[in-house]
C-alpha cells in the first residue's frame, strides 16, 4: 500500500468524508484523477463489488468496470471518475456520455454508466440525466464511506439505473398524495429491481409481495435473498374476500411506460394485527 492509499484509507475508517474531501480537493493536478479512481476502486470493493480499475489513456471512458458476485463475468456497471476543481459543465458531461455510448458500452457490452464527479454538476448537465447516465457527486462517495466494510461478504446494494431511479423517486413524490401507486413500465425494464428498492426501505416493516405465479415471486426473490419466503406469495394460495385490505403504501408492477396514482385491491384480507406497512401486487404484461 503506498503513502497515498494509506492517507485516503484512513479517511475511509474514520468516515471522516470532509477530510477525505479537503484531501483530494488539495491533491496535484497531475495526480488528481488516478487516486480519484483508486479511492473510488476501494470504496467499491469494499460495498461488496467485484472491480477491474482501467483508468488511464485509452481507457474507453471506462475508469473502472463493476461486476456483481452472482455474473462475475459480465460488466454491470461502468464508472467515469472526475476529480475536478469546479462542477463539471454541460459540454464536459456531454463528451463523457458520448464516449460512454460510442466506446465503453459496446467494447463492454454494458449498457449502464455512472458518472462519478467530486465537485458535482452545473444545474444545466443534470438534463443528460435522461440518457440513461447517472450522475452523481461527491454525495455518492460519502454513501460508499459510510457502508465501507472490506471485511463484508454481504453483496452489493440494489443499483437502480438511470430510468428506474427516476421512477423511483417519481414513486415517492407520489406517495406524498396517495397511498397507492401503480408502475408502469414496459417488460424487461427493471421493475422488479424497483419492487427490491422499495422493499429495502421497509426493511423492518411488515410487507408483502403477490403476484399470479410462482415463477414471478422466484424471480423477484433472485434479487432480494434477503426477504423472507413468507413475505411472497401467489395469489391462488389466499382466500378471496370482499374487504379491500389497507396499508399506509401500495404499488403496482404493470407493463406500459408511466406512472400514475391507481387505488389497489389485493386479494387477501388481513387482520389489524396481520395489517403490512406496504403491499406489493405484480402484475404481468
Amino acid at each position: 500500500m503506498t503513502a497515498i492509499q494509506v492517507q485516503y484509507n484512513n479517511f475511509i475508517l474514520k468516515n471522516d468524508t470532509d477530510g477525505l474531501k479537503l484531501f483530494l480537493d488539495a491533491l496535484p493536478s497531475k495526480d488528481k484523477g488516478a487516486i480519484f479512481e483508486s479511492l473510488l476502486t476501494e470504496l467499491y470493493r469494499g460495498n461488496g463489488w467485484l472491480v477491474q480499475k482501467q483508468g488511464g489513456r485509452g481507457d474507453a471512458g471506462a475508469d473502472i468496470l463493476l461486476y456483481h458476485p452472482k455474473t462475475p463475468s459480465t460488466v454491470s456497471l461502468i464508472i467515469q471518475a472526475k476529480n475536478h476543481s469546479l462542477p463539471l459543465t454541460f459540454d464536459q458531461t456531454r463528451i463523457e456520455l458520448i464516449k460512454f455510448e460510442e466506446q465503453s458500452a459496446p467494447l463492454h457490452n454494458c449498457q449502464n454508466f455512472r458518472l462519478v464527479a467530486v465537485n458535482g454538476y452545473v444545474r444545466e448537465a443534470h438534463k443528460l440525466g435522461a440518457f440513461n447516465l447517472l450522475l452523481d457527486g461527491w454525495e455518492h462517495v460519502e454513501k460508499l464511506v459510510k457502508s465501507y466494510d472490506p471485511e463484508s461478504t454481504a453483496e452489493p446494494s440494489i443499483e437502480l439505473f438511470a430510468h428506474n431511479r427516476i421512477t423511483y423517486q417519481r414513486i415517492n413524490e407520489l406517495w406524498e398524495d396517495s397511498r397507492h401507486v401503480a408502475v408502469v413500465q414496459a417488460t424487461g425494464t427493471g421493475k422488479s429491481y424497483l419492487i427490491a428498492k422499495v422493499l429495502a426501505d421497509f426493511l423492518n416493516k411488515r410487507k408483502v409481495v403477490l403476484a399470479p405465479s410462482t415463477y414471478i415471486l422466484e424471480q423477484q426473490k433472485g434479487k432480494i435473498p434477503w426477504l423472507q419466503a413468507q413475505s411472497m406469495d401467489r395469489y391462488a394460495k389466499k382466500k378471496k374476500r370482499k374487504n379491500v385490505t389497507r396499508s399506509k403504501r401500495s404499488i403496482r408492477g404493470f407493463a406500459g411506460v408511466e406512472l400514475e396514482h391507481k387505488k389497489i385491491r389485493t386479494k387477501t384480507a388481513m387482520t389489524s394485527e396481520e395489517l403490512p406497512q406496504l403491499i406489493i401486487e405484480v402484475q404481468p404484461a
